[in-house]
């Protein structure tokens, strides 16, 4: 079976390489990091990935906003799927939803 190709965009290296690890140690084919959209777009321009992972992190705030609901319970419910699925940070849940879903 062919591994899911995966690009991953983010402005912070670490995170760029925290992913491609995780990622890769999930079986999926990580084939290119970018540090922006203009160059990941250039990117697809010749390539192909199955999946685009672009950073696009909402804080508490911002969730808490776009569904008319308190930071506290955005906070509330955050933790609480990180105890059901047994992870550790939002990046998790990430790979979980991609490894699960895609």
């Amino acid at each position: 079976m062919k591994k899911p190709t995966v690009l991953i965009v983010d402005d912070n290296p670490a995170v760029l390489d925290g992913l491609k690890i995780i990622l890769e140690l999930e079986n999926f084919e990580v084939v290119s990091l970018c540090t922006n959209a203009k160059e990941a777009i250039e990117f697809l321009k010749m390539w192909h990935a199955d999946v685009v992972l672009m950073d696009k992190v909402y804080s508490n705030k911002e969730i808490a906003r776009m569904l008319f609901i308190s930071e506290g319970t955005v906070r509330n419910y955050i933790t609480s799927i990180l105890q059901k699925l047994n992870l550790k940070n939002r990046t998790q849940i990430a790979v979980y939803y991609l490894t699960k879903f895609s």
